[in-house]
């Protein structure tokens, strides 16, 4: 699917055309909250993904961590503020 997270209604508009929204589903927004400005409403969006879903459903989300590669990490996040429309 290609689909904006900002989007939700469209992401569950498109995931509805191949998953039967009555099962339980896995939702993964994987390392991608924090490509959201807050303005954006990461939180809403996070809600809006996870709400109606069936029993059973389960929502996972990650966040990149410097904890135990700070060099790499951090020399990866410059690298991305440089280039990125979102700060």
């Amino acid at each position: 699917m290609d689909a904006d997270l900002r989007d939700p209604a469209r992401i569950l508009g498109q995931a509805k055309c191949t998953f039967d929204p009555s099962r339980p589903a896995a939702v993964f927004p994987l390392a991608v909250l924090r490509l959201i400005p807050g303005a954006d409403d990461p939180a809403g969006l996070v809600t809006a993904l996870a709400a109606d879903r069936a029993p059973g459903s389960c929502l996972a989300i990650t966040h990149l961590t410097a904890d135990f590669a700070p060099r790499p990490v951090t020399a990866a996040v410059e690298a991305y503020k440089r280039r990125s429309p979102y700060q």
